[in-house]
């Protein structure tokens, strides 16, 4: 029988260093998400929650733990992997559009598929008629949108 955990934090800890010997952000965090399972991170700020995701995300290391997705070992930034950040994101003289295409663009996705892709997920997110605005003119929450369609695309 497969396996249905999609992703593994085992006894993940992070320490960054300062001069006065370093800060300890995570401590033995362990854990598993299976296929379809939603999981959320809840505490305070300052207690580790963006460390773990940047880590999950490949963009951190861990002090010491492991992680894996499917069974592979997460080893820095990958295209199975998307992260939404805090702040947005989007680049000020992109469009709308062009922001959610950008990424697919730098993955060499022909022009037709990712105008396919970006009106699909820009769609999904509620944004259509605002494709041909620019960030400025976006609410907050809107600009998180942007995000969220730009990491699904």
């Amino acid at each position: 029988m497969q396996s249905s955990t999609i992703l593994s934090v085992r006894n993940v800890c992070k320490t960054f260093p300062t001069r006065g010997g370093g800060v300890e952000a995570l401590r033995d965090v362990s854990f598993s998400v299976a296929r379809n399972e939603l999981c959320v991170l809840l505490g305070p700020s300052g207690c580790g929650k963006s460390t773990l995701l940047n880590i999950v995300a490949g963009l951190h290391t861990p002090t010491s733990g492991s992680l894996s997705l499917e069974g592979r070992p997460i080893h820095g930034p990958a295209r199975e992997r998307g992260m939404v950040f805090q702040s947005y994101t989007s680049f000020p003289w992109l469009t709308v559009l062009e922001n959610v295409e950008y990424g697919m663009k730098l993955n060499g996705i022909p022009k037709a598929e990712r105008r396919e892709r970006a009106l699909h997920y820009i769609g999904l997110v509620h944004l259509t008629k605002f494709r041909d605005a620019y960030p400025k003119t976006l609410s907050g929450g809107m600009k998180q949108r942007v995000a969220i369609a730009r990491t699904l695309a």
